[in-house]
């Protein structure tokens, strides 16, 4: 196991124990393939809400991905962007964090007519399917 304070001696630096790994998916098409209008305004607005949380976030180019509709049984080809952000345990372990980044991840599913929305924490996927956190009552 590296030891992170002989790193940091060596590298001048401080011992920052932010590492708990978020990544979020940000999606450029919908669930039937249709471009989105916004899909800058949803990268932007998750990375405010991740340096909001946890302190910063990193928005990594495009990346091509696939998501394959069940529904349809078609394979749906898109432009994503990953936004990588580094929380402390306390931060990533805080329940209120966490539900509002969920109503966030809801939020986007529905407003972009999502099939599933992703984030990874800490090395494990999370799908989300139903996007009903955060819904307004009609």
């Amino acid at each position: 196991m590296p030891d992170p304070n002989a790193h940091a001696k060596i590298l001048g630096s401080e011992v920052d124990l932010a590492n708990i790994l978020f990544i979020l998916f940000i999606p450029s098409k919908d669930k039937n393939g249709k471009d989105l209008k916004d899909p800058e305004l949803w990268t932007s607005a998750a990375g405010d809400k991740l340096t909001e949380l946890f302190g910063g976030a990193t928005e990594m180019p495009p990346a091509r991905g696939k998501w394959f509709n069940e529904e349809t049984k078609k394979i749906i080809p898109e432009s994503v962007v990953l936004i990588h952000s580094y929380a402390t345990e306390m931060k990533a372990n805080d329940e209120s964090r966490i539900r509002i980044l969920a109503e966030f991840l809801h939020r986007m599913g529905r407003e972009t007519n999502q099939g599933e929305v992703a984030v990874v924490i800490d090395g494990v996927f999370h799908r989300i399917r139903k996007f009903n956190l955060g819904e307004v009552k009609k």
